[in-house]
């Protein structure tokens, strides 16, 4: 009984380091099995998981013993193992089933079928993910996205790393609120978490904390947010690239950092939402949240650390340069292939050998893998992004849409993705002269490529056969006669396939983004991720049906008409393109001073200001020279 019972004990720790792990960090040789490989009436979870076994040094004569090898199996296995020098460290390893029979006396097909049995096919099954997202914008910021990220910081044990386009860093901090994620940093600094960051701001800070640039300022410098960071945190802040935007908006927490296992149980965080007030309460936003879904995991990892290599230390002159915090190395062509989840970076455009992030012309792995995803469709395409400016998704969807006339397609862009008609002919007139310059097919791809406004030519053509353009349902929201970034944006960027593909992400629809910045999209799939996926589908129905009545578009309209005070700033409308030419066209007739060199003048100093125009013209004084 006694005797028994170490063995149980044993043959539970052996298994437990013999787990099969479905994301390795190792080649083929340390135990991966190939198709058309002897398994010896095994599975192959089972065969990848004992000859990870008797790879492994640390399995000495106890362990073998556990799961069923004979002693003199045992003998001749731990022989073959150390080698000519007698130590068993990990330079001689099996790389078959069928090499161990081979080299090891008295081990036969019977004893790997044997052992092998003690191996269960679960330590392979797909870990159950747990997906949530959070979506914006929120009337408190108690209620966004914002705590939540926090709170995962503050659940962080050994390291997280992140990678930021924006992050909203108070003057001062409240080190015990455990919902505000400065101070959640500074905690977890504190306890010794391992905390890399990537701060793109910090590109710009840089040159105001530095004399020998033109935007150097004294005064502003330690109120930049790349020094509050380090003053409230103790981090050292990075940024990526001299060159190019850093647009992630990415965390892993408890990642792969120095153990590549890690990845199963890393939570990632990603989205479209900056961690920002404005992100939080007044821009269409998405932010995910996952934990158990290591292929997606590894790949986001291997971006960052990617970046981190050749990023840039922001340290004021004076100052030591803090040193780079190494981890693992992360091998792309031992991760496994899941068609679950999957990940896509603009930085696979470019050259991530040199801290310049130069991009390799003629490349655009983001937009033509949504394109492909897109091809796909047999039932709907609804898509949610901020620009409309890439040519081959509008081409994957012009495609899809002839091919197949009975998918529906949806897309909803913000308004600043409106253009008159003038506007439009002057980017297509820019296009034909291109074109008219090129020589080569490459070259008349590359006039394509380079993108424009493409909304309104996704309505204008009959794709169909029925005689009828508009086959692609489109709608802007619709805030302003005049765009302010400030104003609540349709921030969003994702892509919902049949309701069971999602592609979400950083990555705005447009050839800067993929040529100029650094972006992500992830894909994720049903079954494994349909409830989230239903989460998106509820809230694109939600947006896209923003004043589905028409009451507000109806009643500034009304006022366009009638009303002294018309308004140029409007709540969120989900408008398609003639409402919006019409609401324009009844504002500016109404209204002529809207159209005036004094007004946008006026506009572009206070936007704020600047939200209604007055049809007698009778201003007040200061009206156009307001300042917020």
């Amino acid at each position: 009984m006694f005797r028994h019972s170490i063995r149980a004990l044993a043959l539970g720790a052996a298994l437990a380091s013999a787990a099969c792990q479905p994301l390795t960090a190792e080649g083929p040789s340390e135990g991966a099995v190939g198709k058309g490989e002897n398994t010896y009436g095994l599975t192959a979870c089972q065969a990848k998981q004992l000859l990870a076994f008797i790879n492994d040094c640390k399995n000495g004569d106890d362990q073998l013993a556990a799961i069923g090898f004979y002693s003199n199996h045992r003998s001749s296995l731990i022989a073959v193992r150390a080698g000519s020098d007698g130590n068993c460290d990990g330079d001689i390893l099996f790389g078959t089933l069928s090499q161990v029979v081979s080299d090891v006396k008295y081990v036969g097909a019977k004893t790997i079928e044997r052992v092998g049995q003690t191996f269960s096919d679960d330590a392979c099954a797909t870990p159950s993910a747990t997906a949530d997202v959070v979506f914006s914008p929120h009337s408190s910021i108690a209620d966004s996205h914002l705590p939540r990220i926090a709170r995962a910081i503050n659940s962080a044990k050994h390291n997280i790393d992140i990678a930021i386009y924006n992050l909203s860093v108070p003057s001062k901090i409240d080190e015990t609120d455990s919902d505000e994620i400065i101070a959640a940093l500074k905690r977890a600094k504190d306890r010794g978490v391992t905390i890399r960051l990537l701060f793109h701001p910090a590109q710009a800070d840089r040159k105001v904390c530095d004399p020998k640039y033109s935007d150097y300022s004294a005064s502003k410098c330690p109120a930049t947010a790349s020094v509050l960071i380090e003053k409230h945190t103790g981090l050292p802040v990075r940024f990526s690239t001299m060159s190019k935007e850093l647009h992630h908006k990415f965390m892993i927490v408890d990642g792969p950092f120095s153990d590549v296992a890690a990845a199963n149980d890393a939570t990632l965080i990603t989205g479209s939402g900056n961690w920002t007030s404005g992100a939080a309460t007044l821009y269409d936003e998405n932010t995910v949240f996952l934990k158990n879904v290591p292929e997606l995991v590894l790949r986001y990892q291997h971006e960052f650390n990617t970046l981190y290599k050749q990023s840039y230390d922001f340290a004021r002159p004076g100052e030591p340069a803090s040193k780079r915090i190494n981890s693992i190395e992360l091998d792309p062509a031992t991760f496994d292939k899941s068609d679950e989840a999957d990940a896509v970076f603009t930085s696979a455009n470019m050259n991530t050998n040199k801290q310049s992030l130069s991009y390799n012309s003629g490349s655009f792995k983001v937009a033509d893998r949504i394109a492909a995803e897109i091809s796909k469709a047999e039932v709907s395409v609804d898509i949610a992004s901020g620009h409309f400016r890439s040519y081959r998704i509008y081409e994957a969807l012009i495609a899809l849409k002839k091919q197949k006339p009975h998918v529906t397609i949806r897309v909803y862009i913000d308004g600043q993705e409106y253009q008159s008609a003038y506007m439009r002919s002057q980017e297509v007139e820019d296009t034909n002269a291109c074109l008219s310059k090129a020589t080569t097919a490459q070259a008349t791809r590359a006039c394509y490529d380079k993108g424009r406004h493409l909304g309104r030519d996704l309505i204008i053509d009959d794709l169909d056969g029925d005689g009828q353009p508009g086959d692609i349902d489109l709608r802007l929201k619709y805030y302003a006669y005049y765009w302010y970034y400030r104003f609540p944006q349709m921030h969003n960027k994702y892509a919902i396939i049949d309701g069971k593909t999602l592609l979400t992400g950083s990555f705005n629809y447009s050839f800067s983004a993929e040529t100029n910045v650094i972006e992500n999209v992830a894909i994720l799939r049903a079954p494994r991720f349909a409830q989230l996926i239903a989460q998106y589908s509820k809230s694109f129905e939600e947006i896209w049906n923003t004043d589905k009545d028409e009451a507000l578009y109806n009643e500034y309209l009304d006022r366009a008409k009638s009303a002294e005070r018309i308004a140029t700033k409007f709540e969120p409308m989900a408008l398609n393109w003639q409402n919006i030419e019409d609401l324009k066209a009844e504002i500016k007739s109404n209204c002529p001073t809207v159209a005036t060199k004094a007004y946008i003048d006026g506009f572009e100093r206070s936007p704020y200001a600047h939200s209604f125009c007055l049809r007698s013209g009778s201003y007040p004084a200061d009206y156009f020279g307001n300042d917020d």
